[in-house]
C-alpha cells in the first residue's frame, strides 16, 4: 500500500470519505 501526505487541503480516501486537514495528515491510499 502507498501512503499520501496532504497539507491544508481536502483529501479523499478510497472509502470516499472527505477529510479537511489543517495540518499534515497521512492516510492509507
Amino acid at each position: 500500500m502507498d501512503y499520501r501526505i496532504s497539507q491544508n487541503q481536502f483529501v479523499i480516501s478510497d472509502h470516499g470519505n472527505i477529510f479537511f486537514v489543517n495540518f499534515i495528515f497521512i492516510y492509507k491510499k
